[in-house]
């Protein structure tokens, strides 16, 4: 999960990446838990809220990406070059 903060006046844009594993409690559900498993309890309704009360800030708005969106917003923004030094062909 990656909570942006963007400033319309300057716009600067801030991220925060929350650790897949990162330890909170979740609405609705006893003890602690991944942050991730919210989501999967409750879908975005339910990760939204559970970040709210992690952080302590309003999440106004939200993206759900799949894998395959992800590449897409990469390929969108340019792609990532790779140079490997050497080539890699194993037997």
């Amino acid at each position: 999960m990656i909570v942006a903060s963007i400033n319309p006046n300057d716009g600067t844009i801030h991220l925060l990446s929350i650790p897949r594993d990162t330890k909170v409690a979740i609405p609705g559900r006893k003890g602690y838990d991944k942050i991730t498993h919210a989501f999967a309890y409750g879908g975005p309704s339910l990760a939204v809220q559970t970040v709210e009360e992690f952080l302590q800030i309003p999440i106004n708005y939200y993206l759900v990406a799949d894998w395959q969106g992800f590449i897409q917003v990469v390929d969108i923004l340019g792609g990532v070059d790779l140079y490997v030094e050497q080539n890699m062909r194993y037997s």
